[in-house]
């Protein structure tokens, strides 16, 4: 719970973890809908609800709540706010890369499956292994998934504020 020494409330960290969730969720559903038309978005927006919310408080609070937890024992700056952030998602980028790589690995065993996004030089998997293609997707992806997650960081150091200086 609360330490007694903390620049923060347990208050202060549930709504930083909270607003974190709300506009980690927020930011990956633009990043995937943009473009859409307006049947796409209809169709679309209340899967990514149902499914997305539940899946972006689970974890924040499961990843995101430790670091946020840590970070708010002394009063967070804007540099330690950007930095936290950005290294929420980059953890949560490295665990879903993996997993898309195991993924991957486990249809290139698998002798009965075949399939290859993408067509020529835009090619980005064949069979579950990337291309250089597939592997610049993957960093661009990357890229814009640790800015939006360090300017989560700075949005939330905003609701937060400052901090009580501690002894």
């Amino acid at each position: 719970m609360g330490d007694s020494f903390s620049a923060y409330s347990d208050k202060d960290r549930r709504r930083a973890i909270i607003v974190s969730a709300l506009l980690g969720w927020t930011g990956v559903t633009v990043m995937e809908l943009y473009g859409a038309n307006r049947s796409q978005l209809l169709f679309y927006l209340p899967f990514f609800a149902v499914i997305g919310l539940p899946i972006a408080f689970l974890t924040t609070w499961v990843i995101g709540g430790p670091i946020i937890r840590r970070v708010m024992r002394r009063p967070v700056g804007w540099l330690r706010a950007a930095f936290a952030g950005a290294t929420v998602a980059t953890i949560l980028a490295a665990i879903s890369i993996v997993i898309g790589r195991l993924n991957g690995l486990r249809a290139y065993n698998d002798p009965t499956f075949h399939y290859r996004l993408g067509a020529g030089e835009y090619t980005s998997a064949i069979d579950g292994i990337l291309t250089p293609y597939g592997w610049l997707l993957v960093a661009r992806n990357t890229a814009l998934f640790v800015a939006l997650g360090t300017m989560i960081g700075l949005i939330v150091r905003v609701v937060i504020g400052p901090g009580q200086r501690v002894p």
